[in-house]
Parts: structure tokens; C-alpha cells; sequence
């Protein structure tokens, strides 16, 4: 069924009752549409009435415009809403006009990237296959019609920067978090190489405001440091939240995958790698240790990761409980299996001892809510859902939280800040 919004059928409506040669009535109609657009928050947003797996009235409309006056092969919509096929994300035309539309229905509040491409090819959506072949459409205008614009430097090179548009702006206490401070930390870059791996990493070790070498401190550990440094400013996160008294200060080791033969190792070391975990524990907890002051309380550890990240957050603690206690694990990848079999940690930790760990985990609405479609496979939301079911049979101590996200750093952004605060708020 073809989704259609209030607004747009209104206009639909107008357009099909005009005589075919008024030009001037249709051109008005037309103005009058944009200009309507124009007075209204983009993209546009109508209540939801309609049947979902959930309760109605916490979806709504959401409605993306474009317009060209060219006749276009298709105008498509690269985004994580829920749907299976990329025939699902391309726009309708109204015919006779320049206005192109689409329609989905989204949890009320949802963050999430987003791009419109002209003639796309229609190939992949998920993973890998996601930009094959849409790299060039990176380095255009995501949505000339969003005021919702971030931009992400040097992102596929130097000097070639990454503009996403999102379906909203950053709450304002985010934004304040995301504001450099005067009195900032320092990031101390070391190239670590471990003997367990055979290869090096690079690693960037976050020294609090006002360091004191007489006092030990929390450790917050970050897997793909430098994405999370560039891409989701932690540090300024942390020098905001440390400065403004909300946490205690933190020292950051930011953790960046190996690199191997030229080549990056960060879907070896995530996909619940023993040799990994032991490196991180027995070789770069300790080197950063060397210089810096650290805790000796398990519970003053946190690994955070996302994604791929997330999976080998959750794994590290798991296999060393008696040196980290706290996870905060972002959209993690816990359906991760090899051939036919999926949630592999899952499993282990459902048939193993139950550790003494804290898990807060956190994923998205968009990340596996199909509410037409279900796909065969194994994704993000209903595979830690899986794992909610277990942690509860298991007795473990965690906490988990759907937000109304995707499988982006803008999604990840609040409940991040979140996880700092719970687990280093000032007591």
C-alpha cells in the first residue's frame, strides 16, 4: 500500500482536479505548494493513525521532498528506515510538476542520517554494499531542502569533507557538549605494537583538564578512537561534562584497530577475537598505565564501542570481568555469527558462568523494526533483544534502552552522553 500524507494528498488532490491546459493553475498550485513547504519544519511531520507493532501514537509521518524539473530516472533516499529493498526508499513523481515525494512512518523523534540521490542504481542498502556504488554522491548536498546539516571533515580525505543531513538538530544540551572549552584536554598519541597480535595500533590517551599525577583516575576506553575523536568530538564531550562538574575526570584511552600488512584488522579483532581482548587487557591497559595514574578499581572501568565495536565491547569485559566491570555498548553488533549461525555471543554467554560485569546497552528503532517486512536474517535491534532475554535468565546487572535511532554516530550522540554520565557521574 502506497503511503501518502495529508499534505501531500491535499496538493495531489488539486493538481488532478485542474483542466490539463491551465497552465497558470497548475504553475499556482504548484508555488503555492513550495511556498507551503517552505513555511513548514523539514522534512515535514504529520500524526500517524495507521496499524504498527506498536502503539500508534508514538510514530508519525515523516515526509521528504525534492525538486527538479528535469524528468529523472528515480530520486532515491539512502537511509535506514526499516525496509528491505531499495525500491522501498525511491520517491514517488508527481506528474506534470517538479515535486517529488516520500513518505515512511518513523518513531516520533527519531534521529537519523540521511541523503537523496538523483538516478540512483538501486543496488545495496545494508553494510558493505551501502556506498559501492554511491561514493561520488558522499561529496554532494544531502537534502537542499534540510536545515538539519552536519558536516564531517576530511572524512574521505583531505580536504574532502561529508555533509549528512539528519531528520533533526542535536538536542540543545548535546550541542552545548559538542562546544570547545577554553581550559581543554590534551590527546597524547602513541603507536602501540603488541606482541600478542604481531602488528601495531594506534592509540590516543585523553589527559583530563587540571591533571593531577598524585591522584588515580577512571578509565574510559573507546574502541575506534579516532572516529569517535574527529567524528564524535568525545573529547569536547568529556572536557564539558568534567568542567561543568557533572563527572569526575576521566583518563581516555581512544583505540584505534590494528593495522596488519597495510590493512586494517578491525573486523578480525571485533568479531570475538580471545587474542584481542588479551592484548587490551595485558598490554594496552598496562602501557598506558606507565604514564598515566589508573585506578586499580574494576569498577572504574568503562569500554564503549559501536557497531562492530559494540560486540567487542561487550566481549572484552565478558572474557575479563576481574579488570572491567562496565560496558556502554552502541547498536552493538551482537547478531554477529559465522555462516548460518548468528548471535554467537549470545550463546556464550547464555551456556557460561554469569560475570560480574554492568552492561548498558542501547540501540535503535530503525536499527531491525520492520513493521511490514520482516527479513530472514539477524540484525542489531531484535538480536539485543535476544540478548535483554538472556541477561535476565542469567541474572546479570544491565540496562537496556530502544531509542528511536539508527546506525549512526548523530543517533549514538545522546545516549553516549548518557552512558558518560551514569557511569562516571560525580558522587
Amino acid at each position: 500500500m502506497k503511503l501518502v500524507s495529508i499534505f501531500i494528498q491535499s496538493y495531489l488532490e488539486q493538481i488532478e482536479n485542474i483542466d490539463s491546459d491551465d497552465s497558470e493553475g497548475r504553475a499556482a498550485i504548484i508555488t503555492s505548494f513550495w511556498n507551503s513547504v517552505e513555511q513548514q519544519d523539514y522534512p515535514l511531520k504529520e500524526p500517524y493513525e495507521g496499524e504498527t507493532m506498536h502503539d500508534p501514537s508514538l510514530y508519525e509521518i515523516v515526509t521528504f521532498l525534492y525538486r527538479s524539473a528535469s524528468e529523472l530516472d528515480n530520486v532515491f533516499i539512502l537511509a535506514s528506515f526499516n525496509h528491505v529493498t531499495p525500491q522501498e526508499y525511491v520517491f514517488e513523481h508527481i506528474e506534470g510538476t517538479d515535486i517529488y515525494y516520500k513518505s515512511f512512518i518513523l518513531p516520533k523523534d527519531a534521529q537519523a542520517e540521511y541523503r537523496i540521490i538523483e538516478n540512483d542504481k538501486l543496488g545495496g542498502i545494508f553494510a558493505g554494499s551501502k556506498y559501492q556504488d554511491r561514493f561520488e554522491s558522499l561529496l554532494t548536498h544531502p537534502d537542499p531542502l534540510s536545515p538539519h546539516i552536519q558536516i564531517f571533515s576530511d572524512m574521505v580525505g583531505p580536504g574532502q569533507d561529508v555533509m549528512v543531513a539528519l531528520l533533526r538538530d542535536n538536542a540543545p544540551h548535546i550541542k552545548e557538549l559538542l562546544n570547545p572549552v577554553v581550559e581543554s584536554s590534551k590527546i597524547i598519541s602513541y603507536e602501540l605494537t603488541s606482541e600478542i597480535l604481531g602488528y601495531s595500533r594506534k592509540i590516543n590517551v585523553y589527559i583530563p583538564p587540571k591533571y593531577d599525577s598524585k591522584e588515580k583516575y577512571p578509565c574510559f576506553i573507546i574502541l575506534d578512537g579516532s572516529d569517535a575523536l574527529k567524528h564524535g568530538k568525545v573529547n569536547t564531550i568529556l572536557d564539558n561534562l568534567i568542567l561543568k562538574g557533572t563527572i569526575r575526570p576521566v583518563v581516555g584511552i581512544f583505540v584505534d584497530p590494528g593495522v596488519k600488512d597495510g590493512q586494517t584488522t578491525r573486523y578480525q579483532e571485533f568479531a570475538l577475537n580471545h587474542d584481542f581482548a588479551n592484548s587490551m587487557i595485558n598490554e594496552v591497559i598496562p602501557f598506558v598505565s606507565k604514564y598515566y595514574h589508573l585506578s586499580e578499581n574494576k569498577s572504574d572501568y568503562v569500554i564503549s564501542g559501536s557497531s562492530y565495536g559494540g560486540l567487542a565491547a561487550i566481549y572484552v569485559a565478558f572474557e575479563y570481568p576481574e579488570k572491567i566491570r562496565n560496558v556502554l555498548s552502541l547498536s552493538g553488533s551482537v547478531h554477529y555469527g559465522e555462516g548460518d549461525e548468528h548471535e554467537l555471543l549470545i550463546k556464550r554467554i547464555a551456556f557460561s558462568e554469569t560475570r560480574d560485569i554492568f552492561l548498558k546497552l542501547y540501540t535503535g528503532k530503525l536499527e531491525g523494526e520492520y513493521h511490514w517486512n520482516s527479513p530472514s536474517w539477524a540484525n542489531q535491534l531484535v538480536s539485543t533483544r535476544h540478548l535483554e532475554t538472556i541477561l535476565k535468565m542469567k541474572g546479570y546487572d544491565f540496562s537496556f534502552k530502544e531509542t528511536a535511532g539508527d546506525h549512526s554516530i548523530a543517533a549514538w550522540l545522546e545516549p553516549l552522553v548518557e552512558g558518560i554520565i551514569e557511569f562516571f557521574r560525580v558522587i
